[in-house]
């Protein structure tokens, strides 16, 4: 009787252990659930694009590739944050990815106006999620390194385009002062 007993504690002490490893592996009840509800809100999308658009919104057209470069993007992101880098560089190989890829081929159906825009927004996005992460107190104790490593670069890149002008285009020098600041800026942007 004793010996039986003894069995399963052993089995009791076993099974939790490897149950609660085999628990541990498997994501909870919470994130499929979550996942299950962002794949329903992604259909509830797209159908809704359908309802309005109707036939526009078909693979073939420019909204179905903005949708997929969109889901796309959103997967690729969700799998980054799993090997613990930013959902933002996920995102951009995403779109790297649909713009050089062959075998995707539903960038021929975006106008050349679309990729400009979610370029520019892209950039954007990472310039005010860099802003976010700053420490204003920091930067307040910090103000003269702060704007000699802001302004200098411009202001050196501005006085030598302006320079190159003057002496190889023969630009009167409020021209080419004019030059240097419009080329500041096309380098910044």
């Amino acid at each position: 009787m004793d010996s039986s007993a003894e069995e399963n504690n052993k089995d009791s002490d076993t099974e939790p252990k490897f149950c609660s490893a085999l628990y541990n592996q498997l994501p909870d009840r919470r994130k499929i659930l979550l996942i299950l509800a962002q794949i329903l809100a992604l259909l509830f999308l797209y159908t809704t694009l359908y309802g309005i658009l109707g036939s526009d919104a078909l693979p073939g057209s420019e909204i179905f590739a903005l949708f997929f470069l969109f889901v796309s993007a959103h997967i690729l992101g969700k799998l980054f944050i799993f090997i613990k880098l930013p959902r933002l560089i996920g995102m951009l190989i995403a779109g790297f990815l649909f713009r050089n890829l062959p075998f995707i081929p539903y960038f021929d159906h975006l106008s050349t106006l679309w990729p400009m825009t979610l370029r520019n927004l892209t950039f954007v996005i990472i310039l005010f999620k860099a802003g976010l992460g700053l420490d204003s107190e920091m930067l307040k104790t910090l103000k003269l390194i702060v704007l000699r490593l802001t302004f200098m670069p411009c202001i050196v890149e501005t006085i030598i385009a302006s320079m190159t002008s003057y002496f190889l285009l023969d630009m009167p020098w409020t021209w080419a002062f004019m030059l240097g600041l419009v080329w500041e800026n096309e380098v910044v942007f």
